[in-house]
C-alpha cells in the first residue's frame, strides 16, 4: 500500500494542532517527520500512531 503523506496544514487537521504548534514540535522532535529537500511532510500512519500513543487512558471509575 502507498504512505500517504501529509503536509503540515493537513498534519494540523487531523492533530487539531496549531500549525506553529506542529512547527514546534518538529523543532523540538516531539512529533515523527521527515525532511524532502525543505519541505517536512508527515507519514499519516506513523501521525495517527503517535496521536494514539498520547491518548490518557480512560480510569473506570464505579
Amino acid at each position: 500500500m502507498k504512505e500517504k503523506y501529509l503536509t503540515v496544514k493537513d498534519a494540523s487537521s487531523l492533530t487539531t494542532l496549531s500549525p506553529s504548534t506542529i512547527y514546534s514540535y518538529v523543532h523540538y522532535k516531539v512529533i515523527p517527520y521527515a525532511k524532502i529537500g525543505a519541505r517536512i511532510v508527515f507519514e499519516e500512519n506513523r501521525l495517527r500512531q503517535w496521536l494514539k500513543s498520547k491518548e490518557k487512558k480512560m480510569v473506570k471509575r464505579d
